[in-house]
């Protein structure tokens, strides 16, 4: 499996993201929050790069770039999100904590959508 090229920011500045979970990486004493789902308008699994803001009454993260992640739906598990998960840090040595928990608190207990 390759992992797919995806689209410029600019040309699809909003990522909807069903099946998602949200996962602390941990590298060297440094955190990252970064989300999985599975993304209908590419067809695919997506992960996010660590985002720099959660809006949680959104239910939208926000990354460097300036792409939104919306969640929308319950949280779920995506394998073709995971795929890619693993193509982007498995070669990095760090620890991988599900924090989807985390999230639906900030969301409200709810997912968006």
């Amino acid at each position: 499996m390759t992992v797919k090229t995806m689209p410029s920011v600019d040309s699809q500045p909003e990522i909807v993201l069903t099946h998602w979970s949200a996962v602390r990486i941990s590298a060297e004493g440094q955190h990252w929050d970064v989300l999985l789902g599975w993304c209908e308008l590419n067809h695919c699994g997506r992960v996010t790069t660590p985002f720099m803001e959660f809006v949680g009454g959104q239910g939208t993260a926000i990354t460097p770039s300036g792409r939104r992640y919306r969640l929308a739906g319950v949280p779920g598990r995506c394998d073709d999100a995971l795929n890619v998960y693993q193509q982007t840090f498995g070669h990095i040595p760090h620890k991988r904590q599900d924090i989807t928990a985390e999230y639906m608190e900030k969301m409200g207990g709810e997912g968006s959508g």
